[in-house]
């Protein structure tokens, strides 16, 4: 009688299986050695790699694996068979929605596999040789967690940044009110309006991370409710300026609409010899309040308040960006793969130079106080070049803030794999450095970063003419 297994992946429970057609799957690798089995879908867990008979050659004489879990409990024949048609179909789902992320062993005997890179044409990428040294070794873990903040705000923090950012944005009203009145130049106005809402969202989000605050709903709350009421104040220095209205009643909120009211029927914003009113006014007004929380919005985010925080020390982490730098997936499985979290597919791909004008930028942040909070960051670098051969570099996150131990910090700082392949050979027509290449688009052009020089040139496959800004000075590579 066959006994009958249950298969867990991170939160995911499979069974019952037999232990004949889980051997099988073991050596399909289907099942991975970091998966976990018992007799039972509560438990006690194993792991694969620590059951021997799952590692051995499957055979179908009798179950391998009879008896060597704790408390095996076997089905009948007639509850086997009941199970028989459940179980084809549970293992189907498995293969569609599982990855298999071969252990080290396992890799040595898997194909080269194609991948198209961000600099270059598509290529083999051929195992790795020498395996990694032993303290670069980690084990695949089945379950990663992402950061998040705990949102806490301290009652001290709460009062500092609630008034500090109030008390900013009234000053901030009173200056661009000013200035928009007296100075009604319309692009002095628009760099007025930007500053505004800058300084609006930078007194929120320094005040919020010099007071530790790590609740993201608080800083965008406090952000918009300054934006309004700078905004309502903004409207009641008008009224004071243009309608002499005296200060203490220039705030109240009558006083507020009449002014609005005024300026709709006779006008603002002078566009020539005539003066913009009513519903064309309106436009300018509503373009003007998103202008100024859509910076204020912005300016926030600079000031890293989603920056991960170390709840044992009481501190933000520190980021350093570019520790390791990758080619694309080769495939959108593996990257979405990797999103979920399995970043250890990372050592699977490419090591390409930072030069690349796409590729995978890893991050890494720490607690500089102790060893126990490390997350790794994940981001996709594209770099667009203008005409002018001005160069513009893009970020969207693949994988943010994942937690890493100690311990694995320096394999993802140097993990990949090394690129024995060569291509065509170019000389930079700034440095005469000769550079190695690849080919990402034969029948067109391709751009390439000069990592010697760090300037940017254009190659035509089709007419081998090269391009590059002429009158440019080289300038000495970052070391």
């Amino acid at each position: 009688m066959a006994s009958q297994f249950y298969v867990r992946r991170q939160k995911k429970v499979i069974g019952p299986v037999a232990g004949i057609k889980l051997k099988q799957e073991v050596a399909a690798g289907t099942v991975l050695p970091t998966d976990q089995v018992s007799d039972s879908p509560d438990g006690p867990w194993h792991f694969v790699a620590d059951v021997p008979p799952l590692n051995s050659p499957p055979t179908t004489e009798s179950d391998p694996v009879e008896g060597q879990l704790p408390q095996q409990q076997g089905l009948n024949q007639e509850e086997e068979a009941k199970h028989q048609r459940m179980e084809e179909e549970a293992w189907q789902s498995v293969e569609r929605e599982w990855v298999a992320f071969p252990d080290e062993e396992a890799a040595n005997t898997l194909p080269p596999v194609t991948s198209s890179f961000s600099s270059g044409r598509s290529r083999a990428v051929s195992p790795r040789e020498d395996p990694l040294p032993e303290q670069r070794k980690i084990k695949p873990q089945t379950k990663r967690t992402k950061y998040s903040h705990s949102g806490a705000v301290p009652l001290a923090s709460l009062l500092i940044t609630l008034g500090g950012s109030l008390l900013a944005s009234i000053a901030l009203a009173f200056i661009y009110t000013a200035f928009v009145i007296f100075v009604p130049i319309a692009w002095l106005n628009i760099i007025a309006t930007f500053i505004f809402g800058m300084g609006i969202g930078s007194a929120v989000g320094g005040m919020a991370k010099l007071t530790h605050v790590r609740n993201n709903a608080f800083v965008l709350g406090t952000a918009l409710l300054s934006c309004v009421i700078g905004i309502y104040v903004e409207w009641s220095v008008t009224s004071m300026i243009i309608f002499d209205t005296p200060f203490a009643s220039s705030f109240d909120l009558r006083t507020v609409l009449a002014a609005i009211e005024s300026l709709y029927q006779t006008g603002s914003w002078r566009v020539g010899s005539s003066a913009v009113s009513g519903i064309e006014l309106v436009i300018v007004w509503v373009f003007e309040i998103g202008c100024i929380i859509s910076f204020a919005w912005f300016s926030v985010n600079l000031f890293g308040t989603k920056q991960p925080y170390c709840e044992y020390c009481n501190t933000w982490t520190e980021t350093t960006e570019g520790v390791n730098y990758l080619c694309l997936p080769p495939d959108r499985l593996t990257k979405k793969t990797i999103k979920r979290g399995t970043i250890e597919l990372l050592d699977s791909l490419t090591n390409i130079l930072p030069t690349s004008t796409l590729h995978l930028r890893i991050d890494i942040s720490v607690c500089k106080h102790c060893d126990r909070s490390n997350y790794l960051t994940v981001q996709k670098s594209k770099t667009t070049i203008a005409d002018d051969w001005t160069s513009d570099e893009s970020l969207s996150a693949l994988a943010l803030n994942i937690r890493i131990e100690n311990n694995e910090i320096d394999f993802f700082s140097n993990c990949g794999q090394d690129d024995t392949t060569e291509g065509p050979v170019l000389e930079c027509p700034y440095c005469g450095e000769m550079l190695v290449v690849d080919v990402n688009n034969p029948k067109g052009q391709d751009v390439y970063h000069c990592f010697e020089c760090l300037r940017l040139f254009k190659m035509n496959w089709v007419s081998g003419d090269i391009s590059y800004q002429k009158n440019a000075t080289p300038r000495t590579a970052r070391r």
